[in-house]
């Protein structure tokens, strides 16, 4: 019942090397002391690499910290949020498209 001359054969993209992607996050925070420590120290404890990291408070009195981290895949993305969410003071994380 198989049409033979319908079949295609195809490859799956993504990475099968064990490559990490670069992925840019922000994260808004309360204006303390620490707070840098405490998200780099959330990532670290995930054995996750950091590209970059910036921060800055805006007029709102609010803390800015952009942070680019090395992924594995979506699965591994989401615990380094879910633990830099963890951290006292932090408000929101958020995924930034493009990358360092």
């Amino acid at each position: 019942m198989v049409n033979r001359e319908r079949i295609v054969d195809v490859d799956w993209a993504g990475k099968t090397d064990g490559s990490a992607y670069a992925v840019k996050l922000l994260a808004i925070t309360e204006n303390r002391t620490g707070m840098i420590a405490g998200i780099t120290g959330a990532i670290s404890d995930m054995k996750t690499g950091i590209r970059d990291a910036r921060a800055s408070v805006e007029s709102d009195d609010k803390g800015r910290i952009e942070v680019t981290v090395e992924v594995f895949d979506v699965k591994h993305l989401d615990k380094v949020i879910s633990s830099i969410k963890s951290v006292p003071g932090v408000l929101d994380v958020e995924r930034l498209q493009g990358a360092v």
